[in-house]
């Protein structure tokens, strides 16, 4: 009876000690955060500790400094095809969005992700960085691109250009190369 008592006094002691002191910062990380198992902006980066700020005996400490974010740039290119050699208009699109900011690199992936598909007539039509490009069709199933930096914009003149050309057009695609914050 004597070891279990000891026992017991000895878990209920650790078990007291564990729960008395609030949970310590770790890898270099402010009190009450500990390191991401998974960095996103690089060594360094803290997360809070689960059960920590719940500790009814924790003093007020300063929040923790914001990461910096930063923005970056997205392009689109957007290039027509026709499954058939002698198609008289294109019939097909495929579009190609990056998260590099070169729209050259973006345009030539487009017209080769065309050529890929198996599609005919492969051209490109349209790029853009940071904004949007919609494709759309007339009654007749021809296809056409417009892009701009403000996607209600992009929509609104495209139904104006389908009004002015008396068309009812209908909106196929809308890509959207706004930048990324990070």
């Amino acid at each position: 009876m004597g070891k279990v008592r000891r026992f017991l006094a000895v878990a209920i002691a650790v078990g007291v000690a564990a729960t008395a002191a609030p949970a310590s910062a770790e890898g270099g990380c402010p009190a009450g955060l500990q390191p991401w198992r998974v960095p996103i902006q690089g060594p360094g980066d803290c997360v809070p500790i689960p059960g920590y700020h719940d500790a009814p005996d924790r003093q007020a400490e300063p929040a923790p400094r914001a990461l910096p974010l930063e923005w970056f740039s997205t392009s689109s290119a957007v290039a027509f095809g026709s499954r058939k050699r002698d198609a008289a208009f294109p019939t097909d699109f495929v579009y190609l969005k990056t998260s590099i900011s070169d729209e050259a690199d973006a345009r030539g992936l487009a017209v080769a992700k065309c050529a890929e598909k198996a599609l005919f007539n492969c051209a490109l039509v349209g790029s853009i960085t940071n904004g949007f490009i919609a494709v759309y069709s007339d009654r007749q199933g021809r296809l056409a691109a417009h892009g701009g930096p403000d996607r209600d914009e992009v929509i609104r003149e495209i139904h104006e250009r389908c009004a002015a050309a008396n068309q009812v057009c209908k909106i196929r695609q809308l890509i959207d190369s706004s930048p990324i914050r990070m």
